[in-house]
């Protein structure tokens, strides 16, 4: 057997490429890649909401706590002020005031401290 006619049959045993299936294979591939990257991003989108949520409930439960404690200061400063002064309508009166210049200035300073946007985005 000659050279040129080993060369011959190997190339007659290589089938031309069915570029049919070729390409079908890299599409299913691709989808394949697509799905599995689309996973990822909904693993870590969940991982992501359910620290935001597990942190929202440990806040809510802060400020529950907070309020609770809040009252019970006011319910003191009104018994505080009632014996000092030995007339309830004041006590009320003196720990509303105050409830309130609290809630003014809490409110004036909370604009100021809410962060400014680095970026802004122009049309």
């Amino acid at each position: 057997m000659s050279v040129s006619e080993h060369d011959s049959r190997a190339a007659r045993a290589v089938p031309a490429p069915d570029w049919t299936a070729v390409v079908s294979h890299a599409v299913e591939g691709l989808g394949r890649i697509v799905r599995a990257e689309i996973g990822l991003f909904e693993l870590a989108l969940r991982s992501g909401l359910e620290a935001q949520l597990y942190r929202a409930a440990l806040l809510m439960a802060a400020l529950v706590a907070a309020s609770f404690g809040a009252l019970c200061l006011l319910a003191a400063l009104v018994l505080l002020l009632h014996r000092w002064s030995g007339v309830w309508w004041i006590a009320f009166a003196a720990t509303g005031a105050l409830a309130m210049v609290i809630a003014l200035a809490v409110s004036l300073t909370a604009g100021r401290l809410v962060a400014r946007p680095v970026v802004t985005i122009k049309d």
